[in-house]
């Protein structure tokens, strides 16, 4: 997972921006005080109250500062928290909890605009065979190297999201079905030639399904999936799409 930058918003920026501002004026009354030291203070009465106001101003800035600082930490703690609830923290991937919030929203966008959106559902082949041979740790390294080779095929707009075990999920934004199978087939036979921990080879069977104006997310969730188990059944290391 890459490390991430948060911008500062909210409450914190604006305590900080007027406690900085407080302070200004304090150090300005500061040296309206030291001037009148110098004898251009127009009466006693103006001195007391520059000197209580730069003590009050001094104050407040300090108080507001801090509050600032300490309500900046807590909301980029906020939006820190709210990336990692949609990580999946093996794999670096998007999980499951997150694809169907994310997935709605695009099909509200694709009925509105009408662009092709397309999921394309990927299962490692006979995974459990792996755990079994080497163990979880090396399956887990598998599994975080598989997701890595799904990530370098994508572009910068597609997701990816681990969907469950072995399983992922992407997302292809402005990819009609023709689209996503070439895009299945490369990597495909990327997964093929790749060679992932421990000297492992492993193949990968694919499902792809574009969205219809009349699908629900479940209903194309559920071809996608439909199509996946046919090319497993057709043999594994294989694509299949539901027209």
């Amino acid at each position: 997972m890459t490390s991430k930058t948060y911008p500062i918003e909210g409450y914190g920026k604006a305590l900080i921006v007027f406690g900085l501002f407080l302070a200004a004026y304090a150090f300005t009354l500061r040296i309206a005080e030291e001037l009148a030291t110098q004898g251009f203070s127009p009466s006693e009465y103006f001195h007391a109250a520059r000197a209580g106001s730069v003590f009050v101003s001094g104050i407040s800035s300090s108080i507001l500062i801090s509050c600032g600082f300490l309500v900046m930490v807590r909301d980029r703690s906020d939006a820190e928290i709210q990336i990692l609830l949609r990580i999946d923290t093996l794999t670096g991937a998007f999980n499951r909890q997150h694809l169907k919030e994310a997935a709605s929203q695009e099909i509200l966008r694709v009925q509105r605009m009408g662009y092709p959106l397309s999921m394309v559902l990927v299962d490692i082949d006979h995974f459990k065979s792996i755990n079994d041979t080497y163990g979880h740790i090396v399956g887990d390294k598998v599994l975080k190297a598989f997701s890595d080779e799904l990530k370098s095929s994508l572009r910068t707009s597609d997701r990816l999201y681990r969907f469950g075990g072995e399983e992922f999920l992407m997302l292809l934004y402005d990819t009609d079905l023709d689209g996503a199978t070439v895009l299945a087939s490369k990597i495909r036979e990327a997964i093929q030639n790749h060679v992932f921990p421990n000297q492992i080879r492993l193949t990968a069977s694919f499902g792809c399904a574009s969205f219809d104006t009349e699908d629900s997310f479940e209903s194309w969730l559920q071809r996608a999936d439909h199509a996946l188990y046919a090319a497993k059944r057709s043999g594994r290391n294989r694509i299949a799409k539901s027209g």
